[in-house]
């Protein structure tokens, strides 16, 4: 869902960010007759993304920020306001503007919307009508991604409140955020250039 911060980690290819926009959707084993290699590789670096940080300790930090009854969903708070603090900070981490970046984004989307799963063309509509991934910082923005996520959950919580209730310890979180990021820089870098020079033992077999 954090997906600002998944394409700023991925690598600056068409095939491997197709592949990481569909990391939430394509499950199990991956088919490279179905996808091609660089698009497996995008789908595994958001899983891999996705794995390292559901243990990190930083968003057991950021769990401890949250009132009990919000506790449980912050894993997805997370990733959510990542992208709202990453939106407020990203001429820190990308020479690009957020606005061109963002539209390049959405033309990939659009380039390849008729092979995407229905639930990515419906995000893909809705990132575009509302221009999510350049407003993550806006209140209002965030407000409505919450209650869209909430929507769909199997069962009512406070998730669609989640800013007003973590708003008291927001600068501590915004520093969970600051320590987190570069780790996720760092990580991601080794991660890639791992699985870049294992694909290049296999071509050499």
């Amino acid at each position: 869902m954090n997906y600002l911060a998944h394409f700023l980690l991925a690598e600056n290819n068409e095939q491997w960010r197709l592949g990481v926009l569909l990391g939430d959707v394509v499950k199990g084993r991956l088919d490279e007759q179905t996808w091609p290699a660089l698009v497996c590789d995008g789908i595994q670096h958001h899983r891999a993304v996705d794995r390292w940080t559901d243990s990190h300790e930083l968003v057991d930090t950021a769990r401890e920020l949250a009132p009990k009854p919000l506790r449980r969903y912050m894993g997805i708070v997370f990733d959510l306001m990542l992208d709202a603090w990453l939106s407020r900070h990203w001429q820190d981490w990308h020479d690009r503007p957020l606005a061109q970046f963002s539209a390049d984004l959405y033309a990939l989307m659009n380039r390849h919307h008729p092979q995407l799963p229905a639930r990515l063309q419906r995000f893909s509509r809705y990132a575009q009508e509302y221009q999510v991934l350049s407003r993550y910082h806006e209140d209002a923005v965030m407000d409505r991604v919450l209650a869209g996520v909430a929507s769909r959950l199997s069962r009512p919580g406070p998730l669609s409140d989640a800013r007003r209730l973590l708003a008291p310890n927001q600068k501590q979180l915004d520093a969970c955020f600051a320590r987190f990021w570069p780790q996720a820089v760092h990580w991601s870098g080794q991660w890639v250039a791992e699985l870049q020079a294992t694909n290049k033992a296999r071509a050499h077999r």
